[in-house]
């Protein structure tokens, strides 16, 4: 899709900058005044997919500005305002500081979701998102089927270790002046329960492509696995699982561990009712927020009617999908915003959507983003276009 940038070509054409040097990173505390100061682009991303932007940028010549650290691009400095082109960040926190950028031409999300058009103003700016074609196949590896499986096989593992905890223990006694006498009692240090001696079974609700990674992936490590779908047939046993059948109130009175891999479009199939059949030691994994009923959540687990939650998955504020977060535009940032705070419950295990936000994720994406950077120096057809450039 060609985007015609009006007035920002013709002054390449003029020869104001030369557009076909190499790009640099650089933090805004280094920025310098020059006559003919370089188009800049902030972004609100971590180092490595700093430069893995600018090697895909370059020739191009386009200033990298490191905004890792929020609160010195909220706003950014005078000199590099005047001179930004370009904003990349995955969520829309930032959009606050947009009004500050004169010389805006481009939203560019480094994540496949985006801010609501209206957000972004004016509407002269351009928005694109990640979107690669492999995106667009919700089961490929990319997009999170066996990253997902293997996160939540590791986060089952660590609510059975429970190896921070061990670890902030022993820091704590083990190199104190009187060690070991702080310490507690060797044996109440290092018990701790296997998930194969103690017949643990993991419930997956959803047979799926990422149903079906998860049964892969916990069956691999000897655990009891069983598995719903609303769909048959359900003979032959599929392999990796001891039971497979339409009966979720089974699964959910006989599962240690609960992953819920319905689709998104099963509402709050997770609810008071679901909850109360669950064993008081059972402990949920949801995979998609609307799954969630989470006002019923929060009371089981404040109520400590089950045996905890294990929640990478957020309805509200900036860690959710809702794409309102934050001012001028949302009212709260928090994850969840119902009747208490999650961060105060010893039985929940929280993570900011980590699942499948591999290294291969955000590679894949700073190339995609850089990519379409030089396209826009270069006047070139952008891709992932949600609203054109016009200004």
């Amino acid at each position: 899709m060609s985007l015609i940038i009006a007035g920002f070509l013709a002054s390449v054409a003029a020869g104001a900058t030369d557009w076909r040097s190499s790009s640099r990173v650089h933090s805004v505390g280094k920025s310098t005044t020059i006559q003919n100061p370089t188009p800049a682009v902030l972004v609100f991303e971590d180092s490595q997919y700093q430069e893995l932007l600018s090697a895909a940028i370059a020739p191009a010549q386009l200033d990298v500005i490191d905004c890792s650290d929020l609160t010195k691009c909220n706003p950014p400095p005078e000199d590099v305002a005047a001179r930004t082109i370009a904003v990349v960040t995955a969520l829309p926190r930032n959009i606050s500081l947009y009004p500050t950028l004169p010389k805006l031409k481009l939203f560019h999300s480094s994540f496949y979701v985006h801010p609501k058009m209206e957000q972004i103003q004016p509407e002269t700016v351009g928005i694109c998102y990640y979107l690669p074609i492999e995106y667009q196949n919700r089961s490929s590896v990319e997009n999170g089927v066996d990253p997902m499986a293997e996160w939540a096989v590791t986060a089952v593992l660590d609510w059975t270790y429970k190896l921070s905890a061990r670890e902030a223990l022993f820091r704590q006694c083990a190199y104190a002046e009187n060690a070991p006498l702080d310490c507690p009692t060797f044996s109440e240090l290092t018990r701790h329960k296997t998930l194969w001696r103690s017949n643990t079974t993991v419930g997956v609700m959803g047979f799926g492509a990422v149903g079906k990674a998860m049964v892969d992936h916990f069956a691999g490590i000897g655990v009891n696995v069983i598995a719903t779908d609303i769909h048959g047939p359900y003979t032959p046993l599929p392999k990796g699982l001891s039971w497979f059948g339409p009966d979720n109130d089974f699964l959910l009175a006989n599962s240690d561990f609960i992953v819920v891999a319905v689709p998104d479009t099963v509402l709050n199939i997770i609810n008071k009712t679901s909850l109360g059949l669950m064993k008081s030691t059972s402990v949920l994994i949801p995979l998609d927020p609307n799954n969630v009923e989470w006002d019923a959540l929060y009371d089981a687990l404040f109520g400590n009617l089950i045996g905890g939650a294990i929640l990478d998955v957020w309805p509200d504020g900036c860690w959710g999908f809702k794409l309102d977060c934050g001012p001028p535009y949302g009212a709260t940032t928090e994850p969840y915003s119902g009747k208490g705070s999650f961060r105060d419950l010893l039985n929940v295990r929280m993570t900011p959507n980590v699942m499948f936000q591999s290294d291969n994720l955000w590679d894949n994406s700073a190339a995609f983003t850089g990519a379409n950077l030089k396209a826009l120096v270069n006047g070139d057809p952008l891709q992932g276009v949600v609203r054109n450039i016009t200004g």
